[in-house]
């Protein structure tokens, strides 16, 4: 996952929102949205070679997704675990919070750097990698991409603007509003761009919310709304054009609250 926007308690019937893209290599094998055989109370994608996911929930309320962080350190780290085990691991729901919280800090360099999102509706954290912190997603329109969870990025400060927008005029029902911002594919100015050790023509590339590449680019959109009862949630897979390839939705409910939350 590479950029994704999270609206906490801004509509007055999805008191979560969540519009997420997931970014990556096209030669990595992957399967879409779907209940796991081996653990048929999680519906995610999946990673096809290390057998994590980019975002998920699971039938007890539990949210996970996570985003990696793009610096020179981390490309050249070949040794390290693939972030999607952490999000499958919340997801399995084996471990308490505060369990999962202190794995987090103990285990947190033995991974590609990340942030993780996850918890339940009403109740979602962040664990930065580069910091070792866990905060609370509090209520409002959030931004998360390949920095620090903290960093707004001109693609997340663009994306919460548009957010901002669908949220005023009360029109996020229709999941395809919320599909046209994270199809989005302005670049940001040349002076707005960050470092993160590429070439200043990638860095541009990958500026946009959605990204068109060859090799590399936008694979899924995810549209989320949840509440206390059920999540909601259209996944869109595209071609190598950009082109829609595949349109899945899902009703899961939820079906009795997570003691470990």
């Amino acid at each position: 996952m590479c950029v994704l926007f999270i609206a906490v308690n801004r509509h007055p019937r999805h008191p979560l929102i969540l519009a997420a893209n997931r970014d990556e290599f096209r030669a990595r094998k992957s399967e879409s949205m779907h209940h796991w055989r081996d653990h048929p109370q999680i519906l995610a994608g999946r990673d096809g070679e290390a057998g994590g996911t980019w975002l998920g929930v699971n039938r007890h309320g539990r949210i996970a997704a996570v985003t990696n962080h793009r610096t020179a350190e981390a490309a050249a780290m070949r040794d390290k675990n693939s972030r999607g085990e952490l999000t499958a691991r919340f997801l399995r729901g084996n471990e308490s919070l505060d369990d999962f919280e202190q794995f987090l800090r103990d285990q947190h360099r033995d991974f590609k750097p990340f942030n993780l999102i996850y918890g339940k509706v009403g109740a979602l954290r962040v664990f930065c990698s580069a910091t070792a912190q866990v905060r609370p997603i509090d209520a409002g329109i959030h931004g998360i991409s390949n920095g620090a969870a903290h960093e707004l990025w001109p693609k997340t400060a663009r994306g919460i603007e548009m957010f901002e927008a669908r949220l005023a005029n009360g029109n996020v029902d229709d999941g395809d509003n919320l599909l046209k911002i994270m199809r989005d594919k302005i670049p940001a100015a040349d002076e707005l761009l960050p470092d993160t050790g590429i070439s200043r023509a990638r860095e541009k590339q990958l500026s946009s919310i959605f990204i068109n590449g060859d090799d590399y680019g936008t694979r899924t959109t995810t549209i989320l709304r949840g509440d206390a009862g059920q999540f909601e949630i259209t996944e869109t897979n595209y071609h190598a054009d950009g082109s829609e390839a595949e349109r899945q939705h899902f009703l899961l409910p939820i079906q009795s609250r997570d003691a470990h939350c």
